[in-house]
């Protein structure tokens, strides 16, 4: 990719891809006196005609870590409050993954190679993984307005046996010739921070304390 740094950080550039006629972007910028860094990505139509598309921004993580997605609990009442996308391969039975009541935890497990992927309407904007005792927390604008890919999951995560992704997505969007749609994401790293087990109160009480940090209410 072609490249530019910035004041403080680095824009890259995609050529635009031959059968697709898309161009892709990242704007990413780290501040100046903490670990924050925001990236922003976007998708350009350089194509004839309009397209539908959303922008999926995928971090890949090394091996060995727990994720940590929260659940919306929005009570209504006898109407559904989420949604959650389960590929053909994945078996709910997986020992990596643990279904709560207010989090869904995923572990990265090196001894098994079984791939899992789900997609979830992770209205709360933010994941988390620990890992080396460091925790990365990584939030997501969150439109709820408008539909999302693959039964409208803002939110992916998969697993195999060498990494696991994180996998924010934007909005679908019809996007007209040389116009572009943006989705930003923001990643703060936490040190000297312990896994948790797959208690709910312990994850409540690490990640209210990281998202306090952060200016995002757990329980919002």
């Amino acid at each position: 990719v072609r490249y530019e740094l910035t004041e403080n950080g680095v824009n890259t550039y995609q050529d635009v891809e031959k059968w697709a006629q898309i161009e892709k972007q990242m704007e990413i910028t780290m501040d100046e006196e903490t670990s924050e860094v925001t990236v922003v990505h976007r998708i350009i139509n350089r194509g004839a005609w309009e397209i539908e598309a959303s922008a999926w921004a995928m971090s890949v993580l090394s091996t060995g870590g727990k994720e940590i997605i929260p659940q919306d609990r929005t009570d209504t009442g006898l109407l559904s409050n989420r949604v959650m996308a389960i590929w053909p391969y994945t078996h709910l039975n997986d020992p990596r993954v643990c279904f709560g009541h207010k989090y869904i935890t995923l572990r990265q497990d090196p001894s098994i190679a079984q791939p899992f992927k789900i997609g979830t309407s992770n209205t709360l904007g933010w994941t988390a993984y620990f890992n080396h005792n460091n925790c990365l927390v990584k939030y997501f604008d969150v439109d709820k307005e408008l539909p999302y890919p693959d039964h409208n999951t803002c939110f992916q995560t998969y697993t195999c046996d060498f990494m696991l992704e994180m996998e924010t997505l934007s909005p679908l969007y019809l996007i007209g010739t040389d116009e572009a749609i943006e989705h930003r994401e923001v990643w703060n790293l936490f040190d000297n921070i312990q896994m948790p087990s797959d208690d709910e109160d312990e994850i409540s009480e690490v990640m209210s304390r990281l998202l306090n940090l952060l200016y995002i209410r757990l329980n919002q």
